[in-house]
């Protein structure tokens, strides 16, 4: 599978294959902030 999508770094297709770059680097980020979220709705409420 990885292959399949390492082909496809130019044209159209490349636009995914950059934001699924961008967003196994972003991860752990994503994650903490989907955590604070969760924990100011519990609060909050």
């Amino acid at each position: 599978m990885p292959g399949i999508m390492d082909r496809n770094q130019n044209g159209f297709f490349g636009i995914f294959w950059k934001c699924a770059r961008v967003g196994e680097r972003l991860s752990p980020y994503v994650s903490l902030c989907c955590i604070a979220m969760a924990v100011s709705l519990f609060i909050g409420s």
